[in-house]
């Protein structure tokens, strides 16, 4: 395996926050989990509610997936994960600008 500048080594079983509950059915959500959930929020924090068209939502997310080839390029598996988080985001973002029927044209 090759070796990453940050020594980040992403297994989930070294973490105590793997197992915390998680939605209404108190399933345990991991930490990607939990941190996309508060990406999410914090994307709704700073920019509101966006309604943008699909090909906009398209273009964001390939940004984004722009940054995560960039970060695992560079090394840095923290980064990554960081960015890959933010993919994720973008991602329920748009499907709930889809489910709103919001969209702008």
């Amino acid at each position: 395996m090759e070796d990453f500048e940050d020594g980040y080594d992403g297994l989930p079983n070294n973490n105590p926050k793997a197992a915390a509950p998680c939605g209404q059915d108190e399933l345990p959500c991991s930490d990607a989990i939990l941190d996309l959930l508060a990406e999410r929020q914090r994307q709704d924090d700073k920019w509101g509610e966006q309604n943008h068209h699909p090909y906009k939502w398209l273009a964001i997310l390939g940004e984004e997936v722009g940054e995560s080839n960039k970060a695992i390029l560079e090394g840095s598996l923290l980064n990554y994960r960081d960015e890959l988080i933010q993919v994720a985001a973008v991602a329920i973002a748009a499907i709930e600008c889809l489910e709103r029927g919001t969209w702008k044209q």
